[in-house]
């Protein structure tokens, strides 16, 4: 290739243009004019791989790309499968292969790499869970009762059949938790759930998820529980805090109360986060309070819970000690107080 046209490129590449995707389109169409041994002696040169070079190159069909890929790929496997000391560049030619390859080459590929050997393991995994063939449906099965690997569970989530992960339910418990297993099995799954095995506001997230009925009551003590509970935890470690009174886990429960469609409650929360606000005197950049007067007058704002069968029991057992509560007797709010974990828990949330 000659000097000219690299410069070319790194001419384009460092314009100071006001779309990106003006610059973009530039490289790719100078690309497009280039010989094939031009742009895959460009391609080769460059330790970052272009993408905009590598979608021209794709589009050509050009199966043999870098350093070590004009040796035939049966070969280069042939090389990897004997693993001797320094194999690491083989496993880096195949994986330069691989978005190039037949769809005959790519699966050769991923057996040569679905060994013993984590790393290369990992690296199959990520293959399939990209560019899914159902012809490994049953080795990576197989491999997973043999190894147990996590990143083999997220190829089962993203591609196989429900029958098959309700086989490894267990599996994606222990894995990752009894919350995303649950979400993982589907809305068919719903019945299932416990839900006392999670916390309220994971519970209504999978409802709202799975677009199952929840009762108005329920929902909306969800909410004030997660709100009050969220507010307490901060101050179980410290005194101050900037301007944001709701956290993480109460904003994830409106969220998902607008996809319930309860309206109203939503609302109401509204009046009651005013209310709140003007319990607070802000300073310049956060707030001062004081961790035992303050939840007192914060339980006096919020209404009183009406507690119905079904409740999960964390939402329960505080509706209980919220409703004694009153503006003569505020002793169960240092219980309350107490019962919160001294030292930060962070939020929750669930990755869906």
């Amino acid at each position: 290739m000659s000097q000219e046209m690299e410069n070319t490129i790194e001419q384009f590449k460092s314009l100071k243009i006001s779309s990106v995707i003006s610059q973009w389109t530039m490289i790719r169409a100078y690309a497009r004019t280039l010989p094939d041994s031009d742009l895959l002696e460009y391609y080769s040169s460059q330790k970052n791989k272009p993408d905009l070079i590598k979608s021209v190159l794709q589009k050509r069909d050009l199966k043999r790309l870098a350093a070590g890929q004009h040796k035939a790929i049966g070969k280069l496997i042939d090389e990897f499968a004997k693993r001797k000391r320094g194999y690491s560049h083989l496993r880096l030619a195949l994986v330069r292969r691989y978005d190039f390859a037949s769809k005959a080459d790519r699966r050769r590929i991923v057996e040569s790499l679905l060994s013993e050997y984590k790393q290369d393991r990992i690296l199959a995994y990520q293959m399939l869970k990209l560019n899914w063939d159902s012809y490994f449906t049953d080795k990576l099965v197989s491999l997973y009762n043999q190894y147990n690997d996590r990143e083999c569970l997220i190829v089962f989530i993203k591609h196989y059949p429900r029958t098959i992960l309700q086989d490894k339910f267990d599996a994606l418990v222990e894995q990752f938790d009894y919350p995303y297993a649950c979400y993982c099995m589907g809305p068919d799954f719903a019945e299932k759930i416990d839900k006392y095995k999670m916390k309220p506001n994971e519970w209504l997230r999978l409802m709202a998820t799975f677009k199952q009925k929840v009762s108005e009551a329920e929902a909306e003590a969800i909410l004030y529980y997660t709100f009050a509970m969220g507010l307490l935890e901060y101050l179980s470690y410290r005194e101050t805090w900037s301007t944001e009174l709701v956290s993480v886990n109460a904003l994830g429960v409106i969220r998902d109360l607008g996809r319930l469609g309860y309206a109203d409650i939503i609302v109401r929360f509204g009046k009651i986060l005013e209310q709140t606000q003007a319990l607070i005197q802000p300073g310049t950049i956060i707030y001062t309070i004081d961790k035992y007067s303050f939840p007192s007058k914060l339980y006096q704002i919020l209404p009183k819970i009406e507690v119905e069968d079904g409740y999960h029991s964390e939402v329960k057992k505080w509706a209980e000690t919220v409703n004694a509560i009153d503006s003569n007797n505020c002793n169960n709010v240092k219980l309350l107080i107490d019962s919160v974990p001294a030292e930060k828990v962070d939020d929750d949330d669930l990755p869906f």
